[in-house]
């Protein structure tokens, strides 16, 4: 048997194993990843609260009512609606802004919260908590139009619930006519439904248990209706832009047979892009080990690499046609993200001479190993997948046209382009696979391979920097902690001799590969969610108090010149389209375009850009964001805003494909005067005359690219 023999070496390790692993169970059991990582955690935060909701409707003078019941799993409890400031996040239900209905009175509990003066982390705050189970109740308006029988109201419940960690959750749910849920005796709610200024006659339910006096105003100012649990009557500010009216400048049509051409050229220039530098490095590594070998040799190894690259643009392609995921989207996900950093960071360990990959030739092997010298299919394959991978943040000139162009497409076209592209990434090393003699310009094997492998160790690692970029914040610094758990499962690795059996080579890796999960368990259960994560909360919460101390300030001056419900309503329009600070690049979302670009007849500009897109980077540097063009769009009077692509949100990839796009980086300008005929620079290789010009079309102020031209001598008409 294969395990039958355990070294005392080992035996020592298995037992730290065990020990570390029931540490970390209940941390692991508390633990549940952010938005990107839900395929490393088997819990969702909806687990610990599920919701239902139902419609009375009005009866006996009775309005219709609204029953929310949230079910709190064992152990957790939530906050109440009427949660004193300063301490933990109350319970919050709102409807969706385009219901039938509004709520016209204040939420209640039909279960009292319980409730405990806390003397540890709010001392002497009053902490009033819902456990197992609370509904929650509030009168409706119906608006004109809306049908009792066939009322259909969605909304949500957020809020955290909390044990030893608090996880926010946040609940959709609909609510259809029901019986309801009967009201406890002595039960009174005041509706906030403001009836004309003359006195009225309280009206009571035929239940004279339930109090529902409706009282009107005291004095007869002018009729402001305010409602209660977040929702108001729709403001006067236009709906959201419509994405479905967007109509972009048809193309001319063009062949498949133009299309395989645009990817074939678009896959060689991956090959230069600034993602894949890193791996290209091992592959001439690789070319100089090709040297002493014969012709049929070093074709195959490099026909492995090419298949290596083609397969992943194959399970793109898959992805596409199944997923709609574009170009570079994987990186959205932090799961994604950090498995290629343990990755990249193993690779980096073998380079630097810390341990050696078991499959000949992956990095180049040490001295000890001479025999696994030359290189392998395994490792080319492999070589040729991790190129790829790396190179996916990058896009380069060719790309986009074909690629946007292709996820129209039957599935066959689809397959056709993005299989083109990955044998025109791959065409280099055919190439030279067949020609040897194009390489031979690179120095013999020697003593500079050391040297070569090692600063390309320190790449890698530079590599593994960049790609902590990708992630949130409190993500990083467990990220790390798993990587020295990394460093010690490949020294681990090294301490079996090249020359043991296959046995105990197989017990190191085992144990290292548990070490590892070990590892990851702690770092993103314990150190992840007990520790950094509430103090990134924290953090944020300090930060979030002062922008909405800034934000009553300007509102209560706004509310001191309210004169009647016209100014209420514009004075809300305002404040749902207002930007969270007062940076140029407003922080895009469909509601602030639709309010400016149709309702107000503004021209914007939205730069669609992301953190893990170098391109993107590159182009706001050089183009979008030079003082050239900040100057025209100054000048110009348009509103810019900028759309964070990095966790894909959907509705940025909607609002992506129907601008025809397929990711970023893109550019769209949307004029105040044609706004659903937007000018949109999807290929990222827009220059500043080209902006320049389609500021000049949008906002028909010629005299920019004159004042433009003055400014930069650089930039054409």
């Amino acid at each position: 048997m294969v395990f039958a023999r355990f070294s005392s070496r080992h035996r020592m390790v298995i037992a730290l194993c065990l020990l570390l692993g029931s540490a970390s169970s209940a941390a692991l059991a508390q633990f549940e990843f952010p938005k990107g990582l839900e395929s490393f955690s088997s819990r969702n935060s909806k687990a610990e609260v599920t919701v239902e909701a139902e419609i009375k409707p009005a009866e006996g003078g009775q309005p219709a009512l609204l029953f929310v019941t949230a079910k709190i799993a064992s152990k957790f409890h939530i906050s109440a609606i009427d949660q004193a400031e300063g301490g933990p996040l109350p319970t919050t239900i709102t409807l969706s802004p385009n219901s039938q209905a509004l709520v016209a009175g204040d939420w209640q509990s039909l279960e009292p919260p319980k409730t405990h003066v806390d003397q540890e982390i709010w001392v002497g705050l009053e902490l009033r908590e819902h456990y197992d189970q609370v509904t929650w109740v509030a009168p409706l308006e119906l608006l004109d139009g809306a049908v009792p029988s066939r009322l259909v109201l969605e909304g949500q419940v957020e809020g955290q619930a909390c044990a030893q960690v608090c996880i926010p959750f946040e609940v959709k749910f609909t609510a259809r006519q029901g019986v309801g849920v009967p009201l406890p005796a002595g039960f009174s709610f005041q509706s906030q439904a403001v009836p004309e200024p003359t006195p009225s006659t309280p009206t009571t339910s035929e239940n004279p248990n339930v109090d529902t006096t409706i009282s009107s105003p005291a004095v007869a100012s002018p009729r402001i209706g305010l409602s209660a649990g977040g929702t108001a009557r729709p403001p006067v500010a236009g709906e959201p832009y419509d994405l479905s009216q967007v109509s972009l400048k048809e193309p001319e049509e063009k062949s498949l047979a133009y299309f395989l051409l645009l990817a074939f050229l678009g896959g060689i220039i991956l090959n230069v892009m600034p993602c894949v530098l890193p791996v290209i490095g091992l592959k001439v590594m690789s070319f100089v080990q090709q040297a002493g070998q014969s012709r049929a040799h070093a074709w195959a190894l490099n026909c492995w690499y090419s298949a290596g690259i083609v397969a992943v643009f194959l399970v793109l392609a898959t992805l596409a046609v199944s997923l709609q995921l574009g170009w570079g989207g994987q990186f959205g996900s932090a799961g994604f993200s950090i498995s290629l950093i343990a990755i990249v960071f193993a690779m980096a360990l073998s380079l630097l001479g810390l341990w050696d990959i078991p499959i000949p030739g992956f990095v180049g092997s040490s001295t000890s190993v001479e025999i696994t010298e030359r290189e392998g299919p395994t490792a080319a394959f492999l070589k040729g997948v991790l190129t790829t991978l790396l190179a996916t943040p990058c896009i380069g000139p060719f790309m986009v046209p074909a690629l946007a162009w292709a996820m129209k497409q039957p599935m066959w076209m689809t397959y056709s382009v993005f299989t083109v592209l990955g044998i025109g990434m791959a065409s280099p090393y055919l190439l030279i696979g067949a020609f040897p003699q194009l390489i031979s310009f690179l120095p013999k094997p020697g003593a500079w391979m050391e040297t070569f492998k090692k600063i390309m160790g320190l790449i890698m690692l530079g590599t593994v920097v960049w790609l902590l970029t990708f992630i949130e914040p409190p993500l990083v610094v467990p990220t790390v902690a798993l990587l020295v758990v990394i460093v010690g499962a490949c020294w681990w690795i090294t301490q079996t001799p090249i020359t043991a059996v296959f046995s105990e080579k197989l017990q190191s890796w085992v144990i290292a590969g548990l070490v590892v999960v070990i590892g990851a368990m702690g770092s993103y259960g314990w150190l992840y969610k007990q520790v950094l994560l509430k103090r990134y909360e924290k953090r944020l919460a300090v930060h979030a108090e002062q922008k909405v101390g800034e934000q009553r300030v300007r509102i209560a001056r706004n509310l001191g010149g309210i004169q009647d419900n016209d100014m209420l309503r514009q004075i809300i329009a305002d404040l749902a389209v207002q930007s969270s600070d007062d940076q140029s690049w407003q922080r895009f979302t469909l509601e602030k375009l639709g309010h400016l670009a149709v309702g107000e007849g503004r021209t914007v500009m939205v730069d669609f850009t992301a953190d893990w897109c170098p391109t993107c980077h590159v182009l706001e540097k050089v183009v979008l964001k030079t003082q050239t063009i900040e100057e025209a769009i100054t000048k110009a009077d348009i509103i810019t805003m900028e759309a964070d692509y990095t966790k894909r949100p959907e509705v940025l990839y909607q609002t992506i494909k129907a601008l025809g796009g397929i990711g970023v980086p893109l550019v769209a300008v949307f004029p105040g005067s044609d706004p659903y005929h937007p000018i949109v620079f999807s290929e990222g290789k827009y220059t500043k005359a080209d902006l320049l010009h389609a500021i000049a079309k949008a906002t028909g102020q010629e005299e920019v690219l004159e004042t433009a031209a003055n400014a930069d001598g650089s930039v054409a008409h």
